[in-house]
C-alpha cells in the first residue's frame, strides 16, 4: 500500500506510516480477481535507488509478507538487499487529489504545445507553398467603356522567387521540366475584357493549376482565382468635321469648288488625305457628307461637312484614343475669294458669212486672227477657214468636285504653261444651197456635243451666246443676170478692169497666132500697152427656154515685139457665161474659170458673126455703150 499524505509504499494493512506518521485506515479486502486480471501478469514496480527504512517493531515485521522485486521496463534490472523490502506506491487517490490542479495544468499545457507544434508545422509548411495567382500581373488600358483588360504571367518574376534564378537558361535539368509544365497554364475568363467600363467585375481562374502541380513537383496554396475591378479609365472625347478640316475655295464665283485642308496637329491620330479620300493612321477611312454643291458655289455661300458614323473606324479609335466619331457636329466654312469668269463672244472673232449664188449659196468662216487672248483666255483656230477651235487658259484651276488635301490649297494656280480648256465646233444647219431669205441655226459645240454657256464656268470660260440665227438676205447673194436693165457703162466697165489681165494673158499665151497670124512663129520682146473695152458690150440671151445669158465684152489690145515696125491692134472678144451680179453693189462677176472664154476677131466687124451665133433669135441681143 502506499501513503496517502507522503506517498511512500507501506506494508499492507500499516495504520501508520513510518516515514511521516500520518494515521492510516486499514484496507478493505481486496475483489477476487477477474479472468482477465489473473490472466494479466502484475504490473512491475519501479526499481528503488533507496534502501527502505527498517520496521520499527517486530511484530509489525511479522505480519508483512515478503517484498517482491520491480523491475522497469525502460532499465536493466538492480539487485535488491534481500532483507529490505521496497516500498509500494502512495494510494492513487490521495495523490491525484493532492496534485490534481498541476496534473490538470500540466496536461492542458502538454496539448497547446502539441497543437503549436502543429501549428507551426502546417504554418511552415503552407507558407512554402506557392501562390500562383501573385504571379498574374493584370492591367487595363483603354478608355472607359471601351478598356481593354488584360492578364499575363510574370514568368521573370517566377524565375526569381520560385526557381532562385534570374533566367531560364539557369535552370537546372530537373526544374526544366517544372518549368515547362509552369508556363503553360491555362485560363477561364469571366467577365467584359473588351469594352470594360470603371466599375465591372473580372475574374481570372487558372484552369489546370492542379495537373501543373502534379507535374511540375511544385506545391501551390490552392489559391487559383483574381477577382479584378476595372479603374482608372478615362471618359473618351469625341471628335468631329471641325476639327479635322480647314476649307478654302478655289474656281470661280457661282462654280466654285471646296479644297478641304487636313489640320496639323489638332488631334492625336495621323489624317492623311488622297483624291477624295480621307484616311485615319493610313488604313481607317473617313465616309464625308457634304453640302454636294461643289462646282457650283458662290462667294458668300455656306459649305457643310460632317463625318459619317462607321462602326469598324469608331471600334478603332475609341480603344486605341478614346476618342469617337460626332456624326452630328457639322463643320461650316463661309465661301469667299473665288474669282469672276472671262466671258468669251465666240461669234466676234470668227467671220461667218453666205456667199454666192442665190440658191447656191455657202456659208465660210474665217479667222481675221487665228490666235487671240481675252482676260485669261486663248482662243486658238485650228486654221484660218476653219470651224473649229480650243480654249486654254492661262489659270489652272480644279475638277467640278470635292478635294482633300494635306496642304494649304489656293483659289487659282497661275503659270506660264495654259491650262487646257476643251475643243469646239461652230456647226450651222445649212451650209449649201442656201437662197435669200432661208435662216440658218449656228450652234458651238464641244466635240459634237451640246452644253450650257456657264458649263465652263470652273474653268474661268462662260461663253455670252452660243447658238444665234442668222437670217439670210438676198440683196447680200449674187444673182445670175437675166435682163440688161442690170447692166450699164459703169458696172461693165468696172468688170472689164478686173478681167483684162486675164484679156492680156489671153493674147501672150497665143501671140503667134493672134499677132502674127501663124503658130510656128517664135518672136522675142512681147509688149502690149493698152487692153481696154472697144466700144460697147453686148448681153445675149443663149437659151430662153433655160433663161441663160452670155456677157460679151470686145476688146481692143494694142501690142508689139521685135518683128513689128509699129504697134499693132488685136482685137479678142471676152464671153461670159451666165454672169452674176450683187443687188446691193451692182458688181459684175463670174462663178469660176469655165465661165469665160475668148475669141480671136480680126476687126470689130466680126463681132456681129459671133454675137449671131450665139443668139437665140434676132432679139436677143442688147447693147451698153462703154464710152
Amino acid at each position: 500500500m502506499f501513503c496517502t499524505n507522503c506517498g511512500k509504499q507501506l506494508p499492507d494493512n500499516s495504520t501508520a506510516c513510518p516515514f511521516c506518521n500520518a494515521s492510516l485506515k486499514p484496507a478493505s479486502a481486496p475483489a477476487a480477481p477477474t479472468q482477465a486480471q489473473q490472466a494479466a501478469p502484475a504490473p512491475a514496480a519501479p526499481v528503488q535507488t533507496q534502501q527502505a527504512a527498517p520496521a520499527p517493531a517486530a511484530t509489525a515485521q511479522a505480519q508483512q509478507p515478503a517484498p517482491t522485486m520491480q523491475v522497469a521496463t525502460a532499465q536493466a534490472p538492480q539487485q535488491v538487499p534481500a532483507m529490505q523490502a521496497a516500498p509500494k506506491a502512495p494510494a492513487g487517490p490521495g495523490f491525484f487529489k493532492k496534485h490534481a490542479k498541476l496534473l490538470i495544468l500540466s496536461g492542458i499545457g502538454l496539448v497547446v504545445l502539441i497543437a503549436a507544434i502543429v501549428a507551426i508545422i502546417l504554418i511552415v509548411g503552407f507558407a512554402n507553398r506557392i501562390d500562383i495567382t501573385k504571379y498574374i500581373d493584370v492591367s487595363t488600358e483603354g478608355y472607359n467603356g471601351y478598356g481593354q483588360v488584360t492578364y499575363s504571367v510574370d514568368t521573370e518574376k517566377i524565375l526569381k522567387e520560385v526557381y532562385k534564378v534570374d533566367s531560364a537558361g539557369e535552370l537546372s535539368l530537373k526544374d526544366i521540366q517544372s518549368w515547362s509544365y509552369l508556363s503553360n497554364l491555362t485560363f477561364d475568363v469571366d467577365g467584359n475584357v473588351k469594352n470594360a467600363s470603371n466599375g465591372d467585375k473580372v475574374v481570372i481562374k487558372i484552369k489546370n493549376l492542379e495537373n501543373v502541380q502534379s507535374k511540375s513537383g511544385l506545391r501551390f496554396n490552392g489559391n487559383d482565382t483574381i477577382e479584378y475591378t476595372v479603374e482608372g479609365l478615362e471618359e473618351p472625347k469625341s471628335f468631329s468635321a471641325a476639327d479635322i478640316f480647314d476649307a478654302s475655295f478655289t474656281g470661280f464665283n457661282g462654280a466654285g469648288c471646296v479644297v478641304l485642308t487636313t489640320k496639323d496637329d489638332s488631334l492625336p491620330f495621323n489624317v492623311s488625305a488622297s483624291w477624295s479620300n480621307v484616311y485615319i493612321d493610313d488604313y481607317y477611312s473617313l465616309t464625308l457628307t457634304t453640302s454636294e454643291t461643289e462646282g457650283k458655289l458662290s462667294n458668300g455661300d455656306e459649305f457643310k461637312v460632317t463625318i459619317a458614323e462607321d462602326q469598324y473606324t469608331s471600334e478603332y479609335l475609341l480603344s486605341k484614343y478614346g476618342m469617337y466619331i460626332d456624326g452630328k457636329t457639322e463643320a461650316v466654312f463661309t465661301v469667299s475669294g473665288l474669282g469672276e469668269p472671262d466671258t468669251l463672244d465666240i461669234f466676234s472673232l470668227v467671220d461667218i458669212k453666205v456667199s454666192g449664188v442665190d440658191g447656191k449659196a455657202t456659208l465660210t468662216y474665217h479667222w481675221n486672227e487665228t490666235e487671240v487672248t481675252t482676260g485669261n483666255l486663248v482662243i486658238t483656230a485650228d486654221d484660218e477657214d476653219s470651224n473649229s477651235f480650243r480654249i486654254s487658259s492661262k489659270v489652272r484651276t480644279p475638277e467640278n468636285q470635292l478635294t482633300i488635301s494635306e496642304s494649304d490649297g489656293k483659289a487659282t494656280d497661275e503659270s506660264d504653261e495654259l491650262n487646257y480648256i476643251g475643243s469646239f465646233y461652230i456647226n450651222a444647219d445649212k451650209t449649201n444651197s442656201i437662197s435669200g431669205g432661208d435662216t440658218i441655226n449656228i450652234i458651238v459645240t464641244s466635240g459634237y456635243s451640246e452644253f450650257s454657256a456657264d458649263e465652263y464656268k470652273p474653268y474661268g470660260l462662260v461663253f455670252s451666246e452660243i447658238a444665234k440665227e442668222m437670217k439670210i438676205d438676198s440683196a447680200e447673194l449674187d444673182r445670175y443676170i437675166t435682163s440688161a436693165e442690170k447692166l450699164n457703162k459703169d458696172n461693165v466697165n468696172a468688170f472689164a478692169d478686173t478681167v483684162s489681165e486675164s484679156v492680156k494673158e489671153q493674147v501672150l499665151n497665143n501671140w503667134a497666132y493672134y499677132v502674127h497670124d501663124t503658130y510656128s512663129f517664135i518672136c522675142y520682146d512681147q509688149e502690149i500697152s493698152s487692153c481696154k473695152p472697144a466700144g460697147s458690150a453686148y448681153f445675149v440671151c443663149s437659151s430662153k427656154k433655160n433663161n441663160t445669158y452670155v456677157l460679151c465684152i470686145p476688146f481692143q489690145c494694142k501690142v508689139k515685139d521685135s518683128e513689128l515696125d509699129n504697134e499693132k491692134s488685136v482685137y479678142i472678144l471676152m464671153k461670159v457665161s451666165t454672169p452674176l451680179i450683187t443687188n446691193n453693189t451692182s458688181e459684175i462677176k463670174f462663178e469660176n474659170n469655165n465661165n469665160i472664154s475668148f475669141e480671136y476677131i480680126k476687126t470689130l466687124t466680126d463681132v456681129s458673126d459671133n454675137l449671131n451665133r450665139i443668139a437665140d433669135g434676132d432679139d436677143s441681143i442688147a447693147e451698153i455703150k462703154l464710152k
